[in-house]
């Protein structure tokens, strides 16, 4: 296999020193040697190539040794190669001025050659380490700045320090706030809250964020102008090497235009049931307030069964309704119709619904009949409890009776 090689600068204007020094390194296969025999052709020879350490004398004509390496770490382009000092000087002010010189070690000279090349092989694996390390953050913060302008194109971008104010907003987040970023730093996120958003949600959120976890949820703000608009936030904590917070970045996505197209959907369908209940009730009035008591039954109900699909399906109302008007009929014992479903095969709409029908027709008049007593209703729920009702929800509407009663007496025909 190919093994890379290294070069190494002598520079010494001693050419047997040179010799000496050179013949040591060749004994490695890992270097490539080079050399000056001073200071200025030394300088001059590192714009030739690069090199991964200087080998450097001290007492040279013209340029020393201490003024060469003066001249070297003062060149950005090449104060990062790492220079040992081979010297005959063994004193120590000589040793002291070498670091003082950005020497990174000092051999004195005569050298033991396995010490040389220990010393030789140290700093050059240290080198291209710290170059492959420096290679690697390069190439990370040309990465981050990408991505931070993929983000900033994109997304509402703040910071704020541990304390929740703000130090940072981008350009995004000034254009959609109509803000300054003047007006926003040093301030707190209160600025732009909108009053429909409860103070206990911010409570939770903070509380989420300074116990150091990240928090994604849908947030209402107000523009400078008092518009609403909402965001998609992802809020990070960022810590410390102590894993203690230093501050926290928030990114958000404009979904406003997705907002209110969901409300005016939602706002749409319900337009469509009304219109339908209207229309049931120019039929019968008797109907149109049985419709109107039943829905009143089974959301409480529901709030009782701890079923909250009916506050994440506002985007489907027509479909649940088409299911409520489908499967009201079925029955937990599968005896009922259109499909014989059974048990937990009946959508939870169905299921409750089917309960609060009944309830609702038999405790009130029809034409063809009277109206049941309460308790003939209740004792013929319990009686079919485990037939046509699903067990639970028998016992939870029993339970919950007063505030059915109460809503019956409400929307009495």
């Amino acid at each position: 296999m190919f093994e890379e090689k290294y070069n190494i600068l002598i520079i010494d204007d001693n050419p047997k020193n040179i010799q000496l020094a050179a013949n040591v390194l060749r004994s490695s296969s890992r270097y490539k040697i080079f050399f000056a025999t001073d200071g200025k052709s030394g300088i001059a020879q590192l714009g030739i190539r690069d090199y991964a350490l200087i080998l450097l004398d001290i007492n040279m004509p013209e340029l020393s040794g201490y003024e060469t390496a003066d001249f070297i770490k003062k060149d950005p382009k090449f104060k990062k190669i790492p220079i040992i000092f081979l010297s005959a000087n063994a004193d120590k002010e000589s040793i002291r001025k070498g670091f003082e010189h950005g020497g990174e070690d000092y051999i004195t000279k005569p050298f033991d050659e396995l010490e040389l090349l220990h010393r030789v092989k140290t700093h050059v694996e240290l080198f291209l380490a710290k170059e492959k390390l420096q290679a690697e953050v390069d190439e990370t913060k040309v990465l981050l700045e990408q991505y931070k302008v993929a983000v900033d194109s994109t997304s509402l971008v703040s910071k704020t320090d541990k304390y929740g104010i703000i130090t940072y907003v981008n350009d995004e987040f000034c254009r959609i706030s109509g803000y300054t970023r003047e007006e926003l730093i040093r301030h707190s996120h209160n600025m732009i809250r909108s009053p429909n958003m409860k103070s206990l949600f911010f409570k939770e959120l903070w509380e989420t964020i300074s116990s150091k976890k990240i928090w994604r949820g849908l947030i209402e703000n107000r523009t400078k102008d008092g518009h609403p608009y909402f965001v998609d936030t992802t809020i990070l904590p960022i810590l410390d090497i102590n894993n203690e917070i230093l501050e926290y970045i928030s990114i958000r996505t404009n979904i406003t235009s997705e907002v209110q197209l969901r409300e005016d959907v939602v706002s749409t369908q319900k337009e469509i049931l009304h219109t339908f209940g209207e229309l049931g009730e120019w039929r019968s009035q008797e109907t149109g307030e049985h419709v109107n008591r039943v829905s009143l039954f089974s959301e409480v109900l529901a709030r009782a069964y701890g079923w909250k699909i009916f506050h994440q399906s506002k985007h489907a109302l027509l479909q649940a309704a088409a299911t409520i008007s489908h499967e009201h009929h079925e029955k937990w014992d599968g005896t009922g119709y259109p499909r014989g479903l059974s048990g937990e095969q009946i959508h939870i709409y169905g299921r409750i619904t089917a309960i609060c029908d009944v309830f609702d027709a038999l405790s009130h008049d029809r034409v063809y009949k009277k109206a049941w007593s309460v308790e003939e209703t209740i004792a013929f729920l319990q009686a079919e409890r485990g037939k046509a009702f699903e067990p639970k929800l028998v016992d939870l509407f029993i339970e919950n009776l007063d505030e059915i009663l109460e809503i019956k007496r409400q929307h009495q025909n």
